[in-house]
Order: structure tokens, then sequence, then C-alpha cells
């Protein structure tokens, strides 16, 4: 006369929004862990996972572009600092070479003053001096140049760094998000979480069930 029943309920709730396709157990039915007890139509859920994987293969695709983008700004960082490096160094001949026809042309400059030489030579020393002037100037100019590429470069490569590790949080982000429709699609399919009997049933086919319901 003093029997009792001593058992543990277990609430089940989907973790997913949606319509019951098909109810597969009865109130009282005996089930084992793992049984399939509820099937919500996985359509809605099934598009959400393609949405987010396309977005998944979107991010990782402008991730290789931000990549190879990333390399070629170094690569210019390379060239332009060869060039500049060249040309110091032909600034330093054409400093070499002004500097021999400065003093070429001072010596000219006394010996027409002794008509020791023709005026057709002192004009020649004079042009060769004016030309190797020209050919410093526009040399450090160049150099002048060459380095702001450089400049320029290092900064297109700060900027490509940064656009590169926003690239990388997106495809975080987005195969995050992936992974969570995968999950999602997972819950259509209720099973009971260990063996027993159902009670208590309140949904049939064709309910639309919130989560937790």
């Amino acid at each position: 006369d003093d029997a009792f029943l001593d058992a543990n309920i277990v609430s089940i709730a989907p973790k997913v929004p949606g319509q019951v396709k098909k109810v597969h157990v009865q109130s009282n039915q005996s089930v084992k862990a793992g049984d399939l007890l509820v099937e919500i139509d996985p359509r809605d859920l099934a598009v959400q996972l393609e949405q987010k994987r396309a977005a998944s293969n979107a991010a990782r695709a402008n991730l290789d572009l931000l990549k190879a983008n990333f390399e070629l700004r170094r690569t210019q960082i390379g060239t332009a600092e060869a060039t500049t490096k060249q040309s110091t160094a032909e600034i330093a001949a054409a400093e070499a070479t002004a500097e021999k026809t400065r003093a070429d042309l001072k010596r000219a400059d006394a010996l027409i003053q002794n008509h020791t030489i023709s005026p057709q030579e002192f004009d020649s020393t004079k042009a060769s001096a004016t030309a190797a002037e020209a050919n410093l100037k526009a040399g450090r100019e160049r150099t002048v140049s060459d380095e702001s590429k450089v400049t320029e470069a290092k900064a297109q490569l700060e900027s490509t760094r940064k656009a590169l590790e926003w690239g990388e949080a997106q495809v975080h982000q987005a195969e995050s998000d992936m992974q969570a429709a995968e999950l999602n699609l997972s819950y259509a399919t209720v099973t009971a979480p260990a063996g027993g009997y159902v009670t208590k049933k309140a949904v049939e086919n064709g309910d639309y069930i919130q989560v937790g319901q």
C-alpha cells in the first residue's frame, strides 16, 4: 500500500523554430536514447546553411585576393628599393663626373684667358660641364622620386596588411556563422536524450513550434 514510483522526468523542447514534419512517437511509448522523436521541416534551415556557406566561400575568396595583393605590395617595395639603390649609385657616378667637368672647366677658363686653347675647345668643355650638372640634377630628382615611391609602397603595404587582417576576421566570422547554421540544421531532428517513456506529448504533425516549446 505504501509503494511509489521514483523516476526522472526529462523535458523535451526544440532548439529551432519550424513546422513539425512528422512525429515519430505516441504517448506512453517506450524509447531508447537516440531514438527519433520529432522531425522539423528542415528546408528553411537548409537554405540558411547554404547562404552561410556561400558567404564563407566569398569571404575565403576575398581573403585569397587580399593575400595576393599583399604579396604584390611586398614585391613592389622590393622593386622600388632596388630602383632607389640604383639611382643612388648613379648619383654618386654623376657627382664624380660633375666634379671632374667643373675642374676641367676651371682649367679651361684659365687656359682661354692665356689663349692656350681655342674658343671651340673652351665651349666644348663648358658644354660638357653643363651637361654633367644637368645630369646630376636630373639624377637627384629621380632619386627623390624613387624614394617617395618606396614610402608610398610601404604605406600601401600597411593599408593592405590591415585589410588582410580584416579579411581574416571576416573569414573567421563567416565560418562561425556556417557552423552555427549546420548546428541549427541538425536540431531539426529531435531525439531522445535518454531511455524511457513518452508522456505529456503535446505536438502533432503540422504544428508550428517555437524554441523551448
